[in-house]
């Protein structure tokens, strides 16, 4: 009996387990290819490299697992050591490194000039130390690449980029230890005394919040006021740019203050003068970290506290769900629940270091409806998950009844975040249908999210021809190529299918200007008008604007006879006109008053209101006040998980970018993008900026000049007609400019073809970067002459002279219709040049 009970028990038993398994396994197939199973974010795992200068680690490096295009990863800057060596340090945060090698190659990454192991690594708990030599193949004072590629257990291969030069007297130790004496001494009143010497303040210094304080701020804004900031992490330096005289410098930092955590950044452009180091600009911005266990919200607000700009916010419909994104993490309120969710973030509490704090990425909110459901886009460097170390743009889908959050769609990108950040900003837009918009390498998509079907709407379009409302909902751009192409425009709601052409009346071209609200802004030239104005810079005066709905409608008609507009600034519900008149005698363009367009239609009032108050010891703060909040009292913290799924998202959009672009960069960022060199030097130099091209090569630099300088081995000779000509002294002049470059041509004959003198330095020096820069200063030129590429310029009669040389007062001019060289004073020249429209032609090596 016992056994009959013993045998019964172990058959019911065996039954259900085999219940079990099969329930286990019937699930597992039948879950095979759904969606509905979640988990957290994976955690960093990549390591970072620092590399040693003047016996600190600087300049932390992130790796890439992509593929990507190294030349536009301009990122930081290395001075080599003396002994022209790099040495490095691996934190590996318990990454298992298998093997670590090095490849030095040119800037544009095209000529590969040493390939090797890293050698004589050292271990030490999770730290790999090295020191990388770099051979003799190297020119002095030029800049090269250093790939870094580590192979880790897991399979992936991480690269890390690192422009770097060997450039003697760049005189680190003095630079590197103001940026830190100077940032440690705001944290003393008293020890900060001595900072009042470099600081400029005046009127023109913002001192009502501590989210931006400038070079222009007073003492109490520079030093926190009563705030009383602690630090709470390492200081993280960056050298941006550097040469013999000026530094740009980034630090990057955490502090807590008032129960509160706050990402702290500051830049320093500083020059070492005779007697001191001076200080040419400054900046610092303060951030707020939101931690979920602070009161966020309560008494009906969302405290966002102290911050350098405006968050990035939408709302649903109704106002109930109230989506905004700061610091770099995506959070909604849903005041139906009274519900706080971090959506998306890299950093939490568990994850904070500085991988997950790595700011080369954003998000941006493209729609949330009724129910607190939201699309939004992670865009850049994927700090971790399972993007990381890729960059491209993420578009996710957060739903609010489960509270997860699914990848749609992963667009690789090869580029920098800089440039991918400058294309988001301008087109990324989900319309209620689920249609995304996006302008990409200058081409504008438009892709189904379900389907992943995509169409291409215009391609290679100028980014200073197209423009966006401030949602991104509506765009507006010009299709042609050239200029007296300009004939129609496109104007498009992307809530509709189709775009609404507009075209040009007879005789006129038409430019797109921007947006009042959804409403399209654009202006009319007359062909005949168009001229270039005193310094060379061609000008299109606008003599009718129009503002027009995209159902066709004329809504305002702006003209006045005899005064054209050539420039507008939208600000608020304003539209600011800069206007010119035209001398009938002399043909010459010359200022009038500039003049206002009122919107009478007021913009769209949300629900909830995004709002800043000013505080006692905080100064200024942001909230935003909810229509519905409840008290706030008993608020939910929520965090999401990620769906699960197979396979992967990916989307490869591959166009190729077929115009040239050049990138103004300052303070790290690109500031500019523009396909004619002339209009990226020109801003350059107004924001202290470097311009570079596609290939990374520098078309110019602010202040990165030698003091005097005089481009030797060039003899003077004269034209060769008994009597000069704009065609002889061009001549002489152009072959003397491509002889610096190694290139020896019969210009004349060139000449006598009809070639233009800028296709003919693209076709014979093919080995640097041709320019014609019009309207571009006489000071600007100096950049090309300190790096050995004469300038030539156009004066009167279209004749041609050749800048070669500079000091502090003079220029020295080769007149080739004279048979001269000589010297002409600076302030002369630049008057005698100007007078000649500041007509320009040289080359960037």
């Amino acid at each position: 009996m016992r056994n009959k009970l013993l045998k019964a028990l172990i058959r019911i038993a065996v039954l259900f387990a085999v219940f079990v398994i099969s329930v286990l396994v019937t699930s597992n197939v039948i879950n095979q290819g759904n969606t509905d199973m979640t988990a957290e974010m994976k955690k960093a795992g990549l390591p970072v490299i620092y590399v040693n200068v003047n016996g600190e680690y600087i300049n932390c490096l992130h790796g890439y697992v992509g593929e990507m295009e190294g030349s536009y990863l301009r990122g930081t800057i290395t001075p080599m050591s003396a002994d022209r060596t790099i040495p490095v340090k691996i934190k590996t945060f318990g990454s298992i490194v298998t093997g670590a090698s090095y490849e030095v190659r040119t800037l544009d990454m095209e000529r590969l000039l040493e390939n090797a192991d890293i050698p004589g690594q050292q271990f030490h708990n999770e730290e790999i130390s090295a020191v990388i030599p770099v051979k003799d193949l190297i020119t002095e004072e030029k800049e090269y690449m250093l790939v870094i590629k580590l192979a880790l257990s897991d399979g992936r291969i991480a690269s890390y980029y690192c422009r770097f030069i060997d450039r003697p007297e760049l005189y680190l130790t003095e630079k590197l230890e103001f940026v830190r004496n100077f940032s440690s001494k705001t944290f003393d009143k008293e020890a900060a005394e001595e900072l009042k010497m470099y600081m400029e303040s005046n009127s023109d210094g913002d001192n009502s919040s501590f989210g931006y304080v400038n070079i222009h701020s007073n003492f109490e804004q520079l030093t926190w006021g009563d705030m009383e900031p602690v630090l709470e992490s390492d200081k993280e330096l960056r050298i941006l740019d550097i040469n013999t005289y000026d530094a740009s410098i980034l630090l990057n930092y955490t502090v807590s203050a008032r129960g509160e955590m706050y990402d702290i950044e500051e830049y320093f452009y500083l020059t070492r003068g005779s007697d001191r180091m001076y200080l040419i600009d400054y900046e610092r911005t303060m951030d707020k970290i939101i931690d979920e266990d602070n009161v966020v919200v309560g008494n009906g607000k969302i405290f966002h506290g102290i911050l350098s700009s405006p968050i990035d916010y939408k709302e649903s419909e109704d106002g109930g769900y109230f989506c905004f994104v700061q610091e770099r993490s995506l959070y909604g309120y849903a005041s139906g629940t009274d519900s706080l969710t971090r959506i998306y973030s890299f950093r939490d509490k568990e994850n904070d270091d500085v991988r997950t704090a790595y700011k080369m990425h954003n998000i941006k909110i493209l729609y949330v409806d009724d129910t607190g459901n939201v699309y939004f886009a992670v865009y850049g460097y994927m700090n971790r998950g399972m993007h990381e170390g890729e960059v491209g743009i993420a578009i996710y889908y957060y739903d609010s009844v489960y509270n997860t959050v699914e990848e749609n769609l992963f667009i690789p990108y090869t580029k920098s975040y800089e440039i991918l950040k400058h294309d988001v900003e301008n087109l990324c837009y989900v319309n209620r249908n689920g249609i995304l918009y996006l302008l990409y390498n200058g081409t504008i998509y438009r892709i189904n999210i379900e389907t992943t079907k995509a169409e291409l709407l215009a391609s290679g379009l100028n980014e200073t021809r197209f423009v966006s409302s401030e949602d991104n909902s509506m765009i507006g751009w010009q299709p042609a190529d050239s200029l007296y192409e300009y004939n129609s425009l496109s104007f498009m709601s992307l809530n509709e299918t189709q775009p609404v052409r507009i075209d040009a009346a007879a005789g006129h071209l038409l430019i797109p200007l921007g947006f009042f609200n959804h409403d399209f802004v654009y202006g009319s030239v007359g062909v005949k008008d168009i001229r270039l104005d005193s310094t060379g810079r061609t000008v299109l005066p606008m003599d009718y604007i129009y503002i027009q709905n995209i159902q066709g409608e004329i809504l305002k008609t702006y003209h006045h006879d005899g005064i054209y507009v050539t420039d507008v600034e939208f600000e608020d519900n304003l539209m600011n006109l800069s206007r010119v008149m035209i001398d009938s005698e002399t043909d010459l363009i010359y200022q009038t008053g500039d003049d206002q367009i009122m919107n009478n239609e007021t913009k769209e009032a949300s629900v909830n209101t995004y709002t800043s108050v000013v505080t006692e010891e905080m100064e200024t703060i942001r909230q935003t006040e909810l229509k519905n909040a409840k008290a706030g009292e008993n608020i939910r913290k929520l965090t999401t998980k990620e769906v699960l799924y197979e396979g992967n998202r990916y989307y490869y959009l591959n166009v190729r970018d077929i115009l040239d672009r050049y990138y103004v960069y300052s303070k790290g960022e690109i500031v500019a993008v523009y396909t004619d060199a002339s209009d990226a030097v020109y801003t350059a130099e107004e924001v202290k900026g470097t311009v570079v091209d596609k290939k990374c090569s520098y078309i110019w630099k602010s202040n990165d000049r030698k003091p005097k300088y005089t481009i030797p081995d060039i003899e003077p000779a004269q034209a060769q007609d008994e009597v000069p000509t704009a065609r002889s002294t061009l001549a002489v002049c152009l072959e003397e400019m491509m002889k610096t470059a190694g290139v020896y041509i019969d210009a004349t004959e060139l000449l006598s073809e009809g070639r233009s003198t800028l296709d003919i330095m693209k076709e014979n020096m093919t080995d640097t970067t041709a320019l014609a820069l019009l309207g571009c200063s006489t000071d600007a030129m100096m950049y090309y002459v300190s790096i050995g590429s004469p300038v030539i310029a156009i004066v009167e009669d279209d004749m041609a002279v050749l800048i070669i040389g500079y000091d502090n007062k003079n220029l020295v001019i080769y007149d080739p219709g004279a048979g001269t060289v000589s010297k002409k004073g600076i302030k002369d020249s630049t008057e005698w040049f100007a007078k000649n429209g500041n007509r320009f032609l040289t080359y960037a090596r």
